[in-house]
């Protein structure tokens, strides 16, 4: 009987770190000097074409956090209107655009 409580705590345990491994840590923080405040900025997925996130331009810079879809991913950073725009990769870790 103790066996078996020991062996479901483990399963628990185990169960309980492969949900935690699977929590995304991604952030984007930049800074912008050619975009007025209140610009619209958007993250898209160039590889599967959708859209992962959008954030808000405050003094110069702009911060996304969200989950990606896959740990590493092709995207392009742009205004709304595509006028502006950016390819870069991102990762699942804190990261930051200068």
């Amino acid at each position: 009987m103790k066996r078996i409580v020991a062996l479901i705590l483990i399963l628990i345990l185990l169960c309980c770190k492969n949900k935690e491994s699977n929590v995304s840590h991604f952030s984007l923080e930049g800074h912008v000097s050619n975009l007025k405040n209140g610009t619209k900025l958007f993250l898209r997925d160039l590889v599967n074409s959708g859209a992962i996130d959008s954030a808000i331009v405050k003094n110069e810079t702009f911060i996304f956090k969200t989950q990606l879809p896959e740990k590493v991913l092709f995207t392009m950073l742009h205004t709304q209107d595509k006028s502006q725009f950016t390819e870069i990769w991102l990762e699942d870790k804190p990261m930051t655009f200068d």
